[in-house]
């Protein structure tokens, strides 16, 4: 069952799009709590070592990942782009000085 879930990524877009999908894909860590328990409890290898170790392994990564989940503080908000004012407009030209004191002037 976990397989199938996380294998339903591929098949998002024949399930109703990504929202449909988001709501299947919900169901992955129950279908693996419900694998683990069964493990847990089924047969007689649930005892050995060679079960417990990889057992305990992925129960640990996925504990890790939970505890980090849980505690991720949000990203913050993207503050608004600052709108930069229009340059101001260049200054006029002042007006060329005269080549002499009295220029232009009637003597």
């Amino acid at each position: 069952g976990a397989a199938a879930l996380g294998l339903s990524y591929y098949a998002r877009r024949h399930l109703g799009g990504t929202r449909r999908w988001r709501l299947v894909h919900r169901a992955t860590p129950v279908a693996w709590a419900l694998g683990t328990i069964h493990v847990l409890g089924a047969g007689t290898d649930a005892g050995s070592l060679w079960m417990q170790v990889p057992l305990a392994l992925s129960i640990a990564a996925v504990g890790v990942l939970l505890f980090a989940r849980l505690t991720q503080r949000p990203a913050p908000a993207r503050p608004a782009p600052a709108v930069r004012p229009p340059p101001a407009p260049e200054p006029e030209p002042a007006p060329p000085m005269p080549d002499t004191l009295w220029a232009g002037h009637a003597r």
